[in-house]
Formats: structure tokens, sequence, C-alpha cells
């Protein structure tokens, strides 16, 4: 996958915690994207993250826009605790055994995997029923984030 290029409607499970962020100078958030904290506020993750969390609305802050495209120039609202539906790859077909393995952010703001390598830690996989029945490796998985906690996890 890659960075969102259009809202993505992700599903979130039950409440969220939330706060704004600044925005990166010259930079589209897109609804569901997960975003890293860097300078000048959030920023496009690359997948070696550890805070940040995930875009709760469209903000457009390039140049040109209403914003104008300086950093800081519009804020996100970002979920930073929660239950989240990913599509998340593993190394193999999911099983029932896989409920409490970490997720990682894999290098943009729409992949996710449960390999650690050089990729940031988000959550865990708490439910994988749907994977494990669909029998593939690559399956929506619900994962408990904390963006405060992550590096905790697991």
């Amino acid at each position: 996958m890659a960075d969102l290029t259009v809202n993505s409607g992700r599903k979130f499970q039950g409440e969220v915690r939330r706060a704004l962020f600044d925005v990166g100078a010259n930079l589209e958030v897109f609804e569901g994207q997960f975003m890293m904290t860097g300078a000048g506020g959030v920023v496009n993750s690359t997948g070696g993250a550890v805070d940040g969390g995930f875009a709760l609305e469209y903000v457009d802050n390039r140049t040109g826009s209403v914003n104008g495209g300086a950093a800081r120039a519009a804020r996100v609202e970002m979920a930073l605790e929660g239950y989240v539906w990913l599509t998340v790859a593993n190394g193999a077909a999911f099983t029932h055994d896989d409920v409490g393995l970490p997720v990682y952010n894999d290098a943009d703001g729409d992949t996710f995997t449960t390999t650690s390598t050089t990729n940031a830690k988000l959550g865990v996989i708490v439910n994988c029923d749907a994977a494990v029945v669909a029998g593939g490796n690559t399956q929506e998985v619900l994962v408990y984030f904390n963006m405060g906690l992550a590096h905790l996890l697991a």
C-alpha cells in the first residue's frame, strides 16, 4: 500500500482518545491516514514513527489552499488510543494464536505488518477471527493502539 490519496473511512470500534495536532508544511492529510509527529507538526509516516496517530478528518494545508501551506497553519484531530480495524500483513496465514502479536507501521500511512525490522510499533492484535476464516496472510484485524505507550505493548 501507500500513503492515502483519498479518505479511508477507517473503522474504529468504541471510543478513541483524541488530540489536536498542528499540520506540517505543504501537506494534505486524509481521514484514516497514520501520521507521525515531526518538524512543524504531523507529517506523513515513513515507517520509523514512534509517535503519532490516525487522522480523524481531512485537512488541506498545501500551498495555495485556504490554510496557505505553512507549517502549523492548520490543525488536525488525531486518534491516539483505541481500537481500529487495519489490514495487516502477517508472515503466514492468521491463526487464533496471533492475538497479542504487535502491529507495526510499515513505511507509509496505510501499510501495517507484524514484522518489526525498523518499523515502529503502534499496537497489538486483539481480534483476528475474520482473518482466520479468510485464511490469508494479509487480512483485516482489530488492533488496540496507544501512541503514548506503543513501545510497551506486547
